[in-house]
């Protein structure tokens, strides 16, 4: 779980390293949104989990 939290914080600074050259390929748009939609409520989950275990 904890290479999971990695993972995901790994997907979000290359989500931030392509954000500039977005506009020169059509395809970078839809996978930038696809990391933004599903990894926020992952990294939540993740850490939720974490976070019962430990009290």
């Amino acid at each position: 779980m904890l290479n999971l939290r990695f993972a995901l914080i790994l997907l979000v600074f290359l989500a931030t390293g392509i954000e500039p050259i977005i506009g020169r390929f059509s395809g970078l748009q839809a996978f930038y949104n696809w990391i933004y939609l599903f990894h926020i409520p992952l990294f939540a989950f993740v850490t939720g989990y974490f976070a019962r275990l430990r009290c």
